[in-house]
């Protein structure tokens, strides 16, 4: 890259920093106008636009504090929720996650068992079927035999 082209793209860069701060401000100027009018019938028109500006800086402040605080708080709970879900129960017992995969698990197996038995039944794609039965079984069964081990 040659150095023209850089100090181009440099110069374009602050060129449109420029423009859009310009046109942050014209766009913060409008909105405040009214308010600044409103103020400016029993005040000086400077007094009238710092107020103006505290009171829009104000609420601003004010709903990034409830933002925020309630993002903390939803933390907490997430942070909460999620040991809950991956603590072991007492003894042996699975976590609660690990026992609703598990009924995951046996529902899905029971799924394919129904579907292998009424597509033998029906005699179409037999030998298809099987092997997709054979891999899948054998996959989830490895699955449950490790979750059983798991509780045992």
């Amino acid at each position: 890259m040659d150095r023209p082209r850089v100090f181009r793209a440099l110069g374009a860069a602050h060129i449109v920093r420029a423009i859009l701060l310009l046109v942050i401000a014209a766009l913060l100027a409008y909105a405040l106008a009214p308010g600044v009018k409103l103020l400016q019938r029993v005040m000086p028109r400077f007094l009238a636009i710092l107020i103006m500006y505290l009171i829009v800086l104000g609420a601003v402040s004010f709903l990034l504090y409830l933002i925020i605080t309630t993002a903390i708080d939803q933390i907490g709970s997430l942070t909460i929720t999620v040991q809950k879900l991956l603590t072991p129960g007492s003894g042996r017992q699975l976590s609660p996650i690990e026992q609703a995969l598990s009924t995951l698990v046996v529902s899905i197996m029971s799924m394919y068992h129904t579907l292998i038995i009424s597509t033998f039944a029906s005699g179409v794609l037999f030998s298809l079927c099987l092997i997709f039965d054979s891999i899948s079984v054998l996959g989830l069964f490895s699955l449950k035999q490790r979750v059983e081990r798991r509780v045992s």
